[in-house]
């Protein structure tokens, strides 16, 4: 019995260990101004949502419905239920997307992200999310973005989930 509890325990720290070094990898991804699938958020108030939609390539098609809502004389809305007579398809793009917080933002240079593994091309970027969805590998993302002369702005984003 001494060797099996012995045996377990060396197998959960081995399984410790090797989920810590899988996790929190910092992915770096310079934005380019000129991708047209890459769009930003940003609003002038202070505390409100900011953040990155970052659109696939391929189109989907998808199905939407536009039945009418039913109306009683006095207003109320009657009981209502989709009829698939109003469907209709639409080809949408599919997107990941992030937000961040203005504030955290940090202003660096040139020097500084040389030793860094910043990805550059955003198909490169999107094909993290196919090993699981970005939110769920465990890694911190932060966007590069250029400025003035040899000055970067970096933040650390975290991916909006929809439900």
């Amino acid at each position: 019995m001494k060797i099996e509890t012995h045996n377990i325990f060396h197998l959960l720290i081995f399984a410790l260990f090797y989920n810590l070094t899988i996790a929190q990898n910092d992915i770096y991804f310079l934005i380019n101004k000129n991708d047209s699938l890459i769009k930003l958020q940003i609003s002038n108030e202070p505390k409100t949502y900011a953040g990155y939609r970052i659109l696939y390539d391929e189109r989907v098609k998808t199905r939407r419905n536009n039945t009418p809502i039913q109306k009683t004389s006095n207003g109320e809305v009657k009981v209502w239920v989709e009829d698939s007579k109003y469907d209709y398809f639409v080809y949408d793009n599919p997107f990941v997307s992030f937000s961040f917080i203005k504030e955290y933002d940090k202003l660096v240079n040139k020097e500084e992200l040389n030793k860094l593994k910043i990805i550059t091309d955003r198909k490169d970027f999107l094909k993290i999310g196919e090993k699981g969805g970005f939110d769920e590998l465990g890694n911190n993302y932060f966007f590069l973005e250029k400025r003035e002369k040899n000055k970067y702005l970096i933040r650390k984003v975290y991916t909006v989930i929809y439900e």
